[in-house]
This record gives structure tokens, C-alpha cells and sequence, in this order.
């Protein structure tokens, strides 16, 4: 059930909404849970087995969490009690020799149970770690290993699975394993409340597809009574109608134009369509999965609960560290905190930090960032799809982040308008890697792009750009900001902003009754 269907808007919503603001305050996290397994349940409707797993993970690390906080509470206990011991033992045995015993005792007890504790601690994290990163790697990964496997042994020696990959399980998994580690690190407490927490991971405006919402963001709205605030429902659904209104009348307009070079194939391209072709494909991705955040973030406002914001206007940037601090940004902080610190924080990457320092600090810190940077990019590539492009995609932003940091910075990103280009560059070749899992169209379409056995514009160019130049030039508007500006002025008049909100929620409604009604691009991942 994707939120821009007649399903979601007619159906699901208001009988959402209407059940959520007649229960008493204190019962809406159970019928936002409820909802949210039936919006779970509709999606993989032919896989219904999807919601007992989903479920069973809830469980799962529900009590596992809760362990993992009891262990750390019976460690300070036992720490306290034992400490209590060795004081009064002095007083109770007279004999210096008999006290001196019983210090001992009390101090190998105490720390026999702080290493016991400890271990649990760490073993229930890592049951937690493999739980979910097992699952994920089941449904999603499993196959592209049996794949990789059988090529090196030039054989067929592992049987792969049919398994269809749940909905949302990429970002579920992100969500649960950021809550572990937090309950873990002692950032949270482990949530008491089985429907509190369930209602946090499984929320249905962020389910699907994000963004990564965090626990220690969240907690207080959640355990809050939420009352209704009609201006906070009235500023969430404008909020909705745009991210709706960036789905449907630009994504799905501009997803028209690879329709067509598919149609067309990538042999008769010529360098100005493919060139157009790929710009056309990052803003349909863009306006694509930053509808559906608006979505989200919009939905949660209305029910009282502040979903993290995903994008702040990426293709404005002048770099690619800049672009991934405007990109998807829950998925990059969630990857820069859970992955990126730990690596540096490690054990062996201090040894090697300690080893190049002799030779060079400066040499010393590069190397070891060098290796969390490649680790982390090849992990942020996987984490998208289970394909070698995605992978190959991951590596290339890993290449420029090092060029900048070595050399770009020092040349081409001081000319604020060479690095908007040079970074416009960089991203839209980017989605010609992310878009074709095939290797050998991928090389076709870059030969294209830079002029191999081709002209630099044909025929197929009207066939491909310029019957739907309409919503090229539209996402280019709004790439640029010129429609934000003008609704910020709009938003300042109620009355012009209500009219202009049901124009844009009536055209949405009206070509999804005409049939555009793409699912959105991120739901696969």
C-alpha cells in the first residue's frame, strides 16, 4: 500500500485518523500499532508469513534489551553489595588473618560478577546483532552470496533460495540494531513497554522506507499522551500534500522519460539524451523518495510524533561530503555513528593509528580514516541492493571523498561555481551506476554519454527528452528552490494557501486516477 493510492488516501487514512483522534489519549500508540501491522500486512499480502517475522524480531529483541539492562543493573548491585562486604568485614572477624580472607573472597566475587555480567551484556548483544543482520542477510543477500560462491568455484556447490525480499526490512533492521547498541551504550533505557516500543520500529509512515528514526529522538513523544493540536495537523497534512504533490507531479512524470529510453534502448541514445536521460533519473530518485519523506515527516506531525528530516536540498551542494550531509541523511549519520566511530574507536585501528604515528601523524590519521572510509562506503553500496553496482556505487563516492580531501579541495572546490558543477557531474553519473544492475548496459550507457559510436544529437533525443520536457524543466525549477521561494510568501496568507493546497492534492488524486501511480523507487531496497 503505497501513500499515493486511492487505497492509502480513500481508505486507509481516515479510517486511521478517525480511530486514532476518538481513542483517549493514552490508547493511540495501540491503534497506531494495529494500523501500522495491517499497512504491513497489505503490502505483503501474498507473503503473510512477513508480519510473523516482523513480529518475532519485535519480540526478540524486545527481551533481549530488556537483558541487557537487567545484566548492566545486577553488575552496579552486586558492585554495591560486595564493596559493602569488604568494608564491614573487619568489624565482624576479630582475627586479622580471618579479615583478610574475607576481603579477598568478597573481591574476587565481586570481580567474578562483573565479568560475568559484562559477558552476557556482550553476548546478548551480539544474539541481537546476528538476529537482525541474519534475517537481512537471508532474505536480501543470501542469493548474491550463493552467486559469488558458485563464480569462484566455477561450480554450482550452494543452492540458491526464492525467497521474495520483505518490504521495509533494510530500514526496520537499521532501526532495531540503532536501539541494541543504544540500550547497550547506555544512551536509552530499554523500553518496558512491548507496545511503546513495537509502535516505534513499526510506525507505518516510516516503515517502508524511512527515514531511520531513532529511539532517543522519539522516546518522549512516545511515551507521551498525545493529545490533538489541529495546527500541528493542519501544518503535517500541507506537509503530506507536497510530498505527495513531489510523487506524483514531478517523479512520476519524469519516470515518463526512462519509459522511453527503454523503449528507445541504449544503442540509439545520443550524447545529449543520455546525458539529459541521466539527469532526468537523479531528480525522478529525488523527488521520488523525497515525496515519500515529506510524506512521513508530515503524517508524524499529525499524530504528534517529529519524524527526522531526510533532505535539505542536496543538489545544491558544492561537494560530495556535503551532498551526503544533505543526502539521505539518516541513513549517512546512521552509518557515520554506528559504523564509521566504531571502527576508528577500534582496537586494531588504534594499533595501526599507534604504529603510523611514528612515521607520520598526519599519514598516521589519513590511513586509518582511509580504511573506515572504504569500509563504510562499501557497506552504504551493499546496504542499497545486493548487486555489484550498487557496491561499485558505494566505491565510487568513496574515490571522490578521498580526491576531495588529497586534491579538490584545494583546486576546483574554491570556484564555488566549477564545484556546483563539477558536483552536478558527479552525482548524475552516479545514477547511471545506481540504476543499471546490469554491468554491460552500465558501460553502454556510459560509452553513450561520452560520445562512443554515437552523435551528439539525434532523432531519439525528441523521442526520449523533449516529449516530456515539461516535467524535465519543472524538476529543474524546483531543484533549484524557485517554487520553495514562492510557497514560503503563499504560506504567509492562509486563505491563498488553502487554495493552493487543494489544487495540488486534487491534481495528485486526479493522474492517480489516470493511472500514475508508480510505486516508489526506495521500497526494493
Amino acid at each position: 500500500m503505497v501513500f499515493s493510492s486511492f487505497y492509502f488516501l480513500l481508505y486507509f487514512l481516515p479510517l486511521f485518523f478517525i480511530s486514532y483522534f476518538l481513542v483517549e489519549n493514552k490508547h493511540k500508540n495501540i491503534v497506531l500499532f494495529l494500523y501500522s501491522i495491517g499497512f504491513y500486512a497489505f503490502g505483503c499480502f501474498d507473503n503473510l508469513y512477513y508480519v510473523l517475522i516482523l513480529l518475532l524480531s519485535l519480540v526478540l529483541n524486545y527481551f533481549i534489551t530488556i537483558g541487557i539492562e537487567n545484566h548492566d543493573t545486577i553488575l552496579n548491585e552486586d558492585s554495591i553489595v560486595k564493596k559493602s562486604d569488604i568494608v564491614t568485614s573487619d568489624k565482624a572477624v576479630g582475627v586479622d588473618i580471618v579479615a583478610a580472607r574475607s576481603r579477598s573472597k568478597a573481591s574476587y566475587d565481586l570481580r567474578y560478577n562483573k565479568i560475568k555480567n559484562k559477558n552476557m551484556r556482550i553476548l546478548l548483544l551480539v544474539l541481537a546483532l546476528v538476529l537482525n543482520f541474519g534475517n537481512l542477510f537471508i532474505f536480501k543477500y543470501y542469493n548474491f552470496f550463493t552467486d559469488i560462491v558458485n563464480l569462484i568455484n566455477n561450480k554450482v556447490t550452494l543452492t540458491k533460495t526464492n525467497l521474495i525480499l520483505p518490504i521495509g526490512i533494510s530500514f526496520y533492521t537499521f532501526q532495531i540494531v540503532s536501539y541494541v547498541i543504544d540500550v547497550y551504550f547506555k544512551k536509552i533505557k530499554a523500553e518496558r513497554s512491548f507496545i511503546d516500543f513495537a509502535t516505534y520500529v513499526i510506525m507505518f509512515p516510516q516503515l517502508i522506507a524511512g527515514p531511520i528514526v531513532r529511539f532517543i529522538d522519539v522516546q518522549k513523544e512516545i511515551k507521551s499522551d498525545r493529545s490533538i493540536v489541529w495546527k500541528n495537523v493542519y501544518d503535517g497534512f500541507s506537509i503530506f500534500i507536497i510530498g505527495l504533490a513531489s510523487k506524483v507531479l514531478i517523479a512520476n512524470q519524469l519516470s515518463l522519460v526512462q519509459v522511453d529510453i527503454s523503449d528507445v534502448g541504449y544503442e540509439r541514445l545520443c550524447v545529449l539524451g543520455a546525458w539529459a536521460g541521466a539527469v532526468s533519473y537523479s531528480m525522478q530518485m529525488y523527488f521520488d523518495f523525497f515525496g515519500y519523506s515529506l510524506m512521513a515527516i508530515g503524517l508524524g506531525k499529525m499524530i504528534g510524533i517529529t519524524i527526522t528530516d531526510n533532505f535539505k536540498d542536496p543538489f545544491l551542494s558544492t561537494s560530495v561530503e556535503e551532498y551526503w550531509r544533505r543526502w539521505h541523511i539518516t541513513l549517512s549519520t546512521w552509518f557515520r555513528d554506528y559504523l564509521m566511530y566504531p571502527i576508528l574507536l577500534s582496537r586494531p585501528i588504534k594499533k595501526l593509528r599507534n604504529a603510523f604515528n611514528k612515521i607520520n601523524k598526519k599519514f598516521s590519521s589519513f590511513i586509518t580514516t582511509f580504511i573506515a572510509m572504504f569500509i563504510v562506503w562499501f557497506a552504504t553500496g551493499l546496504w542499497h541492493g545486493a548487486s555489484f553496482n550498487y557496491i561499485i556505487w558505494g566505491l565510487y563516492f568513496f574515490v571522490f571523498m578521498v580526491l576531495e580531501q588529497l586534491i579538490l579541495s584545494k583546486t576546483i572546490l574554491k570556484v564555488k561555481v566549477f564545484a556546483h558543477i563539477y558536483l552536478i557531474i558527479v552525482i548524475v553519473m552516479s545514477f547511471v551506476i545506481f540504476s543499471n544492475e546490469n554491468l554491460n548496459d552500465m558501460m553502454l550507457y556510459f560509452s553513450k554519454m561520452f560520445g562512443s559510436n554515437t552523435t551528439f544529437i539525434n532523432e531519439t533525443f525528441k523521442a526520449t527528452i523533449l516529449n516530456n520536457m515539461r516535467a524535465f524543466i519543472i524538476g529543474i525549477l524546483c531543484v533549484i528552490k524557485i517554487p520553495q521561494l514562492i510557497y514560503v510568501h503563499i504560506k504567509k496568507k492562509i486563505v491563498l494557501h488553502v487554495i493552493v493546497m487543494v489544487i495540488l492534492l486534487g491534481l495528485s488524486i486526479f493522474l492517480i486516477y489516470l493511472g500514475y501511480n508508480d510505486p516508489f523507487l526506495y521500497f526494493r531496497f
